[in-house]
């Protein structure tokens, strides 16, 4: 049996056209943050993940973080119900509910979970370019044995 778009047409479908191109590398967000939980320095990983996480997001959808907001009210403020962003707003949540105690009061954190969390906020296309611009820009290393 034809195609759906052959029959429809009469033409055989057109060849698929590559839109962008990204290749699947880890942030180095993500891999600093894995390191530091693996050498037993959670909350040095909590607190620089989120960091750079805000960071991030500031520069990836072009949104200034205004000095006089604390980070939850930046996550509140610039993902708001009517924002691009607010889709979003549950993960930053939920990574911000292991930073803070990690932040202000010294807890230990969970980094697995917290792991979780940031991997989610990484996944998004907006915050994976702005990595993979730079892995694109970065020559390839050389492997194998001389």
């Amino acid at each position: 049996m034809p195609s759906l778009w052959k029959r429809l047409t009469g033409a055989p479908p057109p060849a698929p056209v590559v839109v962008e191109r990204m290749s699947l590398v880890e942030v180095p967000v993500l891999t600093e943050t894995k390191k530091r939980v693996a050498r037993g320095e959670t909350g040095a990983a909590v607190v620089f993940g989120f960091t750079q996480a805000i960071a991030d997001v500031s520069r990836a959808y072009g949104i200034a973080f205004p000095p006089e907001l604390t980070p939850l009210e930046f996550i509140r403020w610039a993902m708001g119900p009517q924002t691009p962003l607010a889709q979003q707003r549950e993960i930053y949540e939920r990574a911000y509910a292991i930073y803070e105690p990690v932040r202000y009061w010294g807890a230990a954190g969970n980094g697995p979970e917290f792991i979780e969390a940031l991997t989610s906020i990484y996944a998004a296309p907006e915050m994976a370019r702005l990595y993979a611009a730079l892995q694109a820009a970065t020559p390839p290393t050389p492997t194998g044995g001389a």
